[in-house]
């Protein structure tokens, strides 16, 4: 069907005018990495998950795929400790697969608690230790730059000699000077780190930024001869732009992508999970069952109290829902020759049934008699000529889509009325 649908579809992403295929460097499957329960909580409106929510919602991230997880931040909140704790004992007793990470600032108070916490599980946890690095926010903090080097050299090096696994963070790297932005680089290198985590903190940066800061990334880890390193992106949604420069930052190098679920975080959020998950499924980067990233989703929306708009992709409840009747049409001719896989795609670029979904078709002001046909052939409803007429003339004399049980009711009496006719 694949190879159908290929045959079918002219890809403008994968191919030029003349058919042949766009010329890029291989890109490699990324790691998707979950801040949810993390900075995906930072924000002021949403409502902490309890614990046993947050479990929940840490089993949903192995369902869909996701390699790595920051857990929390200790040093923010001595509650948290224990909530991390027991993550990271459920992911490891019932085998979720997750990386489990841990947040903290380029501080021993900080990192103190991170090494107690892999004491005490006995699990290898990875410690994503952040240092602002931009001037305004040097300004704001009061530091200098033999300050920034030094929590940097000390704190990575406390957490290496504990045997942690080290991402060092840099926040609003987007917005650094590019001098000061690969001093502080090369000393986390020197000390061990693991793992370079670039950071559109404030949604600043454009693909074009994006680009940029990635080529000094890796030239800091070729330059320290460290090929073993990873490269992650963290951004943010100020500007609409976090996805797009996940998907560039990928393009450019970065192997670890992060991002929350529904985009929760602080002001306008982070990169969206589903959204990220689903582009790279369909680039044909990550080969994982989707169908249950809905249901996680709403796991997460009741857990932290947000709601999922109708009009938000994959998951909301819009998102494969049509009443126009070109478009009903189309779905339902496909479906009448039996082809679902067609009909899925002719007015879709993201298969529904890929993520647990279908294509639905409503009956509203501006639908034609195939809305009428296959809302009511789904229903177990004949469509008579008669009814479908009657129908439509109620939906056109409306203002919204007619839901379930006002058609039921409207067949109803239409039928009960003939008959009495009779």
């Amino acid at each position: 069907m694949a190879e159908k649908m290929e045959n079918i579809i002219f890809d403008w992403n994968k191919r030029n005018e003349d058919g042949s295929p766009v010329e890029r460097d291989e890109l490699k499957s990324p790691r998707v990495h979950d801040e949810t329960l993390r900075d995906g909580l930072g924000s002021p409106s949403f409502l902490r998950p309890a614990l046993e929510h947050q479990i929940s919602i840490l089993r949903g991230m192995s369902r869909v795929g996701v390699y790595s997880a920051d857990l929390g931040i200790p040093g923010a909140n001595p509650r948290f400790i224990s909530e991390v704790i027991r993550l990271i004992e459920v992911n490891r007793d019932e085998h979720l697969g997750i990386l489990p990470c841990v947040a903290g600032r380029t501080h021993p108070d900080d990192v103190g608690p991170i090494i107690d916490i892999a004491q005490k599980t006995g699990v290898e946890i990875e410690a994503l230790l952040f240092i602002g690095s931009s001037p305004i926010r040097m300004i704001a903090e009061a530091w200098d730059l033999p300050t920034m080097l030094r929590l940097t050299r000390e704190s990575v090096s406390m957490a290496k000699s504990a045997g942690l696994h080290v991402g060092f963070v840099t926040e609003d790297t987007t917005r650094s000077d590019p001098k000061i932005l690969r001093q502080i680089l090369n000393v986390a290198l020197a000390e061990g780190a693991d793992g370079l985590v670039l950071c559109d903190t404030v949604g600043h940066a454009t693909p074009d930024g994006v680009r940029r800061l990635m080529q000094l990334g890796r030239t800091c880890i070729w330059a320290a001869n460290r090929p073993d390193v990873e490269l992650h992106w963290h951004g943010h949604n100020d500007r609409g732009l976090a996805l797009v420069n996940t998907l560039t930052a990928h393009e450019c190098g970065a192997q670890r992508l992060h991002a929350t679920a529904l985009g929760i975080g602080e002001r306008s959020g982070n990169c969206s999970l589903e959204q990220l998950l689903i582009n790279l499924y369909l680039q044909g980067l990550l080969k994982v069952d989707l169908r249950l990233l809905p249901e996680h989703c709403e796991l997460v929306s009741d857990s932290v109290k947000v709601f999922i708009s109708a009009r938000r992709p994959v998951i909301g409840g819009d998102a494969f829902r049509t009443a126009t009747g070109v478009h009903a049409a189309a779905i339902a001719k496909c479906l009448e020759m039996g082809d679902p896989h067609l009909a899925d795609l002719v007015y879709c670029a993201v298969p529904a049934a890929e993520v647990g979904r279908t294509q639905e078709i409503e009956i509203g002001p501006q639908s034609g008699r195939w809305n009428a046909v296959h809302w009511f052939k789904a229903h177990g409803v004949e469509p008579t000529e008669e009814l479908v007429a009657m129908i439509l003339a109620v939906a056109r004399d409306g203002d919204s889509v007619l839901d379930k049980d006002r058609i039921l009711r409207l067949v109803r009496e239409f039928q009960e009325k003939k008959a009495g006719g009779a």
